[in-house]
């Protein structure tokens, strides 16, 4: 009672809301804290609730395509805004928000975890999303950038290696022919 359902044609999850009544929500917090079933997740977006099994939503869609592009965690970004993306952005090493749609992420944002990138432009859309992607290719230049010196030094560590390799072998060839310049040799008989 008091509970909308969204009535849009979700597939595999549903969507309610509680028209902004502290009762209906507070009782709705107890209802899902203590019944609700393991198999079943929530999660609140723009002020409604999600509910999906929790085989699904966004964090296991993350998971499962790392997985299945052998793909790290430190490797995968999350644009994000509203709590329903959490389990998502759990998932990635990197977080980037273009918007603060919800009260728990802001306070997040701010104060829990400082490592994520919030957008000068928070909450003006495309502006705010091209700031973030921005952000990261730039910060994927300066990764590939390093990854390129690095291999630079290594082939340079390899090249003198070589080098070191090469010289220790003509010293030996140079002693290996004084040594046996000063080995009288054996006259053979050949023999008819």
């Amino acid at each position: 009672p008091g509970l909308t359902m969204d009535s849009r044609s979700y597939y595999g999850m549903f969507r309610v809301g509680t028209n902004g009544d502290v009762a209906i929500e507070a009782a709705l917090h107890d209802i899902i804290r203590t019944s609700l079933p393991d198999n079943v997740s929530c999660a609140t977006n723009l002020g409604k609730y999600d509910f999906y099994p929790s085989v699904a939503g966004k964090g296991g869609a993350v998971s499962y395509l790392q997985k299945l592009f052998g793909i790290s965690k430190s490797e995968t970004a999350a644009l994000f805004d509203d709590d329903n993306d959490l389990p998502m952005a759990e998932q990635c090493g990197i977080h980037m928000l273009p918007g603060l749609t919800s009260e728990s992420v802001k306070a997040a944002a701010i104060c829990e975890q400082p490592s994520w990138y919030v957008a000068n432009t928070v909450g003006q859309g495309v502006f705010a999303i091209e700031e973030c992607l921005e952000v990261l290719l730039d910060r994927a230049r300066v990764d590939s950038s390093s990854r390129r010196q690095q291999l630079q030094e290594q082939q340079l560590q390899h090249d003198e290696d070589g080098l070191r390799k090469s010289d220790d072998i003509e010293e030996l060839l140079r002693e290996v022919k004084e040594a046996t310049m000063n080995v009288p040799m054996a006259k053979n008989k050949v023999t008819r």
